[in-house]
């Protein structure tokens, strides 16, 4: 917002994502919302899980381990990056 928002570049991403996820305080990522790729910042119920992006990789953490309450970072799960 201080910086216009890209000069006005960011303007329609930010209403998308405001618009379907006023709760979502993540504006500064907007650009990435719902763009087919999980990101964790954006995976959050208040972003609608990145607008769907991170639904497969949440039920594939969850379903490995039920009782793993980092799935925020499901998109680093078993990639073969120790994170």
């Amino acid at each position: 917002e201080e910086c216009g928002f890209d000069g006005g570049d960011c303007l329609n991403d930010n209403d998308r994502l405001q618009t379907d996820y006023p709760n979502c305080l993540q504006v500064q990522y907007s650009a990435w919302y719902k763009n087919g790729v999980c990101h964790y910042q954006l995976n959050t119920e208040e972003c609608g899980f990145d607008g769907g992006d991170c639904l497969s990789d949440n039920d594939r953490l969850q379903t490995d381990y039920p009782n793993c309450e980092q799935v925020q970072y499901s998109p680093w799960y078993n990639d073969d990056d120790c994170d």
